[in-house]
């Protein structure tokens, strides 16, 4: 019986080859090397990206429920980017005053 042994690089080798296949527009193996990354460590931002791949694939049923593991990190991008919006609003409102 063969032992299969996790060294520690393979969780950065399968995101960097992800990436890579995300830069050439392959998303079965960009969805293939995140998904063998997240069997590794299932993290917030590999959750997000494997998502997104899976509606991207037209994959919302199961996209929906491997959201449902990091629902509260979604929340927590969700309130950033409105504060990011209404900082850029605020921004924009302002340089308007002074250059207007």
């Amino acid at each position: 019986m063969s032992t299969i042994h996790e060294f520690p690089k393979n969780y950065e080798r399968f995101i960097a080859q992800g990436e890579e296949a995300l830069v050439e527009h392959n998303q079965i193996a960009a969805l293939e090397n995140f998904q063998q990354a997240y069997h590794l460590q299932q993290t917030p931002p590999v959750n997000q990206k494997i998502v997104q791949l899976l509606l991207e694939m037209g994959e919302a049923d199961e996209a929906l429920a491997l959201a449902e593991a990091f629902q509260e990190s979604y929340l927590r991008t969700l309130k950033q980017r409105q504060f990011i919006c209404k900082f850029i609003v605020k921004v924009v409102a302002l340089l308007k005053g002074i250059f207007y």
